[in-house]
């Protein structure tokens, strides 16, 4: 929160200026979802529909950003507010859907990709940008091509689940279970 209010921002921790911030930014999501998960029965009560978590979600990013005031910088308590509260609540509320067997099936396999991609997407993405920046290519190849870059990431993220993760940690359980 203290980062946040002195910088303005959240989004921190992704270059040398502000470093310290980086094992916050990558810790927090993680613990967080850690949390949700083995709370999860706990808010079995909790449903809400795509719809109404969707509005929240508009409202949320609807909020222009905020300038500071009396001394206070509203617009990085405002990010921490959202990232540290209402985005946990938002996905606990959404956590227990009543679905088909089909969209189970397609958000369990999303969620799975989820942390991978998050964890391998930036250095496309700074590649991505740096070919722009230097070629100056034209609208159609920078859809192309930003096109190929996502194709990309979500390989890189489904070969770093099925290749890396999911073989680690059935080695570890079967180690566990001896």
């Amino acid at each position: 929160m203290w980062r946040a209010a002195v910088y303005d921002t959240l989004h921190l921790g992704y270059d040398w200026h502000t470093v310290d911030m980086a094992p916050v930014r990558i810790a927090y999501p993680f613990l967080a979802g850690l949390l949700l998960y083995r709370t999860r029965r706990a808010g079995a009560s909790m449903r809400l529909g795509w719809a109404p978590l969707s509005v929240l979600l508009l409202i949320a990013f609807a909020i222009p950003h905020l300038t500071a005031a009396g001394g206070v910088s509203w617009n990085g308590l405002y990010d921490a507010g959202i990232v540290i509260l209402l985005f946990p609540a938002i996905i606990a509320a959404g956590a227990h859907p009543v679905a088909s067997k089909v969209w189970t099936s397609v958000c369990e396999q999303l969620g799975r990709l989820s942390y991978p991609l998050y964890g391998t997407h930036y250095a496309l993405i700074y590649v991505y940008a740096d070919w722009i920046k230097a070629a100056s290519p034209g609208r159609g190849a920078i859809v192309a091509v930003g096109i190929a870059t996502w194709l990309v990431a979500v390989l890189i993220g489904w070969a770093a689940v099925h290749l890396w993760d999911e073989p680690i940690r059935r080695a570890l359980r079967s180690r566990k279970r001896r």
